[in-house]
């Protein structure tokens, strides 16, 4: 007990054969009385019962529990995302689990905002009349829409990964590239006008909007172009 009560991570110790707690230290407690713990059942400390029948099935078929995530009751009544590991040890002559868990709720709201964000990214690209595509600092592209799956008449496995080199000559990807990289680089949008083959493998002239993609801290992440077709509008300027 000694021992159990020096470590400041959370400690809960738990019989094999009837899911009595027999120790639970205050960070595992949550501001709840210990005493009333106690040979309270463990089952309750789930908010999902079937996340503690997952663990038992775990820890009889491995002896152990590594990384299993659920919802546990925390601290003042709250819900919190644990990473939970646990041990088979013999405590007060029973053989019992020894676990312990980190409170990961906000990776996991994180994540679950992120999911959100992507979708309604995808969702905007997806139903965009204009050519958009976004692409990681190395310049693959990561994320394109339909629109710009037609204009360059491929699918979307072969475009994703790939970058202006795959699609252009030379001349016109470096041109593509030397914007991609200022925008990346200043944190700042641009505008342009690019010449580019289309799926017919005709030029044309586009205008391209280019923006940077911004982390919750700042930085830049990814780059976004939308692009739009000004051959005709060219044409008739000259003339």
């Amino acid at each position: 007990h000694t021992l159990l009560r020096a470590i400041s991570a959370p400690i809960l110790v738990v019989r094999e054969d009837n899911g009595e707690i027999l120790y639970i230290n205050e960070a595992a407690a949550g501001g709840r009385p210990i005493a009333a713990l106690i040979g309270a059942q463990a089952v309750n400390l789930y908010v999902d019962p079937s996340d503690r029948e997952l663990f038992l099935e775990r820890m009889r078929s491995e002896q152990k529990v590594d990384g299993l995530e659920a919802l546990i009751n925390g601290s003042e009544g709250q819900i919190i995302w644990a990473l939970v590991s646990s041990r088979l040890i013999v405590f007060g002559g029973h053989s019992s689990y020894l676990s312990t868990w980190t409170d990961i709720t906000a990776r996991r709201n994180a994540e679950a905002e992120l999911r959100e964000s992507e979708a309604g990214l995808k969702a905007f690209l997806e139903y965009a009349n204009v050519p958009v595509i976004i692409k990681d600092l190395d310049l693959h592209y990561i994320l394109v829409n339909r629109a710009f799956l037609d204009m360059r008449g491929v699918q979307l496995e072969d475009s994703l990964g790939k970058t202006a080199n795959d699609f252009q000559p030379p001349d016109i990807a470096a041109k593509i590239l030397e914007a991609d990289r200022y925008v990346i680089e200043s944190g700042k949008p641009c505008e342009t006008e690019i010449k580019m083959f289309n799926a017919a493998s005709e030029e044309r002239i586009y205008f391209v909007i280019k923006y940077p993609v911004f982390a919750d801290d700042g930085s830049v992440i990814a780059l976004g172009s939308m692009f739009t077709d000004i051959t005709e509008r060219k044409q008739v300027e000259v003339t």
